[in-house]
């Protein structure tokens, strides 16, 4: 698929992501807070949705929430790629630790403020509701997952139109 149609696919989905939420949020919001990832595919997303938003929310880039960063492949052998492991490679645990800080940040600072929407990638996504709900959510691509704060830890309702 090329360049053009992955971005034609992205727009359409970022659309179908803010009609889900706006028909889905049934409360008065405050505000809106948009926290992107800063890699460009997730940013172009969060600004497409802003976009349909008046007045348009400002987007919070977070390298913290950019996609786990498996390292620099291009010393790698073609023989022996699956064994290769970069020295930059970002551990899984490093990744869960710096999604989890950023996570409690952005809940520790904002949660009265308003709806607070994250854009970025399947597996920070995993590793949020692993954190949560202690299970490995698969979120398709556009998909919207909508949590919220019970006595008893977080719930979760996905909203998965496709």
């Amino acid at each position: 698929m090329g360049k053009k149609r992955y971005f034609e696919r992205g727009c359409l989905q970022a659309k179908k992501s803010y009609e889900i939420i706006k028909k889905n949020i049934k409360k008065n919001i405050k505000e809106i807070l948009i926290f992107s990832s800063a890699l460009n595919r997730a940013y172009e997303t969060a600004e497409i949705f802003s976009s349909k938003i008046q007045p348009k929310p400002e987007i919070n880039k977070l390298y913290q929430l950019n996609e786990r960063y498996y390292g620099d492949y291009s010393n790698a052998n073609e023989k022996n790629i699956l064994s290769y492991v970069p020295e930059d490679a970002e551990s899984s645990i490093s990744f869960q630790e710096r999604v989890h800080d950023i996570f409690i940040e952005l809940l520790s600072k904002n949660s009265n403020k308003g709806i607070i929407i994250i854009v970025s990638h399947q597996k920070v996504f995993e590793c949020l509701t692993n954190w949560l709900i202690g299970e490995k959510l698969k979120l398709s691509q556009g998909g919207v997952c909508s949590f919220k704060k019970s006595n008893k830890g977080f719930n979760y309702k996905i909203f998965d139109e496709k």
